[in-house]
């Protein structure tokens, strides 16, 4: 370090370098790596009986979001299919699925603080919104592909 610079110079460099990992974690979502959809045996016969089944599909059947957070670690996140929405792309946000259902802890915590409050509290919350690639490529690694399609669709349309 420069004997002549001033001494507060380090601590700003250190705060301000910080801000761009600050900004991409309340921006973005978990990314989702994999999805395991959890199918009872009887549908798994044929892929004709797979696509009937799935525009059928319950709103209890469980999924598997294997999601990569900001530092490379996967977590695994249990949900059922009607505990999720499509959100509207708007600008700044990342994800699209949002799961409805929040814990109970989290509902029972008070909303109320100033704007320092409020903004830390977004580190507290539990993560509930997910992206998921809607592109074809991204599906064609599928074990069934075009499952995931419908499966988004019926998203779609209880959101």
């Amino acid at each position: 370090m420069d004997p002549e610079s001033p001494p507060w110079k380090t601590p700003a460099i250190m705060i301000f370098g910080a801000i761009p990992l600050v900004f991409t974690v309340m921006t973005s979502s978990p990314y989702v790596g994999s999805i395991h959809l959890r199918i009872p045996a009887h549908a798994r016969t044929s892929k004709e009986v797979l696509m009937r089944w799935i525009e059928r599909m319950p709103k209890d059947t469980a999924l598997d979001f294997s999601t990569m957070r900001l530092i490379g670690l996967q977590k695994t996140n249990g949900l059922m299919v009607g505990e999720l929405r499509a959100l509207k792309p708007t600008l700044g946000r990342v994800a699209n699925l949002e799961r409805v259902q929040r814990s109970a802890v989290w509902d029972q915590q008070p909303k109320r603080g100033g704007a320092v409050s409020r903004f830390f509290a977004r580190f507290q919350e539990p993560r509930n919104k997910f992206y998921v690639a809607e592109r074809r490529s991204a599906t064609d690694r599928s074990r069934a592909p075009g499952v995931w399609e419908k499966v988004f669709e019926q998203i779609k349309k209880q959101s």
